[in-house]
């Protein structure tokens, strides 16, 4: 349930709300699924390379 949880954050349009899901999830989350949840969170407010 957790992965699908955390897709469930990632697809969370507004970034200031994607960020408070992600961090109220990263501490239940298992070791496996925390870079994806580290790359998710980066992902916020790094722009995209061009």
């Amino acid at each position: 349930m957790l992965p699908e949880t955390l897709a469930a954050a990632r697809a969370i349009e507004d970034k200031r709300y994607r960020a408070d899901a992600l961090s109220a999830l990263a501490p239940k989350l298992p070791p496996e699924l925390l870079p994806e949840a580290l790359a998710t969170a980066r992902a916020i407010w790094m722009p995209k390379p061009t």
